[in-house]
């Protein structure tokens, strides 16, 4: 797992306290406690195509994982990271 913390500019060592996700193209699974999200399984959160969600709290940053929600789609997640 990386961590977001940037290495240059002002923010430089400092973590995440908080992300923007948005999700274009195509549905997803997220997680936000460092399990791996699963379809099989119904591990993890749906958030759907064209919604955002915010994620607050550098570890739940840190641990966010997410894939497509269906098999074989090509879900954009973008994220925009708060310091």
């Amino acid at each position: 797992s990386a961590k977001i913390a940037p290495t240059t500019g002002n923010y430089a060592g400092s973590k995440a306290r908080a992300a923007l996700i948005s999700v274009e193209t195509a549905d997803i699974l997220f997680t936000i406690d460092g399990t791996t999200p699963a379809i099989a399984a119904s591990v993890g959160h749906t958030l759907a195509k064209d919604q955002s969600y915010v994620i607050a709290g550098e570890m739940n940053v840190s641990n966010f994982r997410c894939i497509n929600a269906v098999d074989k789609n090509g879900a954009v997640v973008k994220c925009t990271f708060f310091y």
